[in-house]
This record gives C-alpha cells, structure tokens and sequence, in this order.
C-alpha cells in the first residue's frame, strides 16, 4: 500500500523502468519488482542496493528528485518485512 506508489511516482516511468523501453528492468507490476528484492534481507536486494548505493549516481536521476530517506526507509522495512503484495 506504501512502496507501490513511490514506485510509481519515481521509477515506473516512461523512459526509466516503465512501459517505453524500461532500462534493465520494468517496475509496473508487482511480480517484475519482486525480481529485484530478497524477502526480509533488505542488504541483499537489488532494489535497495540501487537506491541506496547506485553507481552512476542517485535514484531517480535529475531532473526528478531523488527519493527521500523516508521513503527509502519505507522500503527497507517492506523488504525486512517479507515484502509482500497488498
């Protein structure tokens, strides 16, 4: 209820990891972002790892703004918490 629109406002977009040529990895549905988590071990998801330690620069690149560290504490305790779909 809390990850799926920060996603959506700052990944699954057009152009990044949405519907038009998403980079590497398409984020518009639950079972393409799990690919990128390991349940409740947050330091060995790829999805944590990008937004925290990305090396070409922050998550989401400019012009957006990057995501916050509530927001990326949201989703380290989602992962932590088994990531489930609700």
């Amino acid at each position: 209820n809390d990850i799926a629109p920060i996603i959506a406002a700052n990944c699954a977009q057009p152009g990044c990891h949405g519907s038009d040529n998403p980079e590497k990895f398409n984020l518009l549905s639950y079972p393409e972002l799990f690919k990128l988590v390991t349940p409740n071990k947050p330091h060995q998801s790829k999805l944590y790892d990008v937004i925290r330690l990305y090396d070409g620069g922050v998550m989401p690149p400019a012009p957006n703004s990057p995501l916050t560290d509530a927001q990326i504490g949201q989703i380290y305790v989602w992962i932590l918490q088994g990531a489930t779909e609700n």
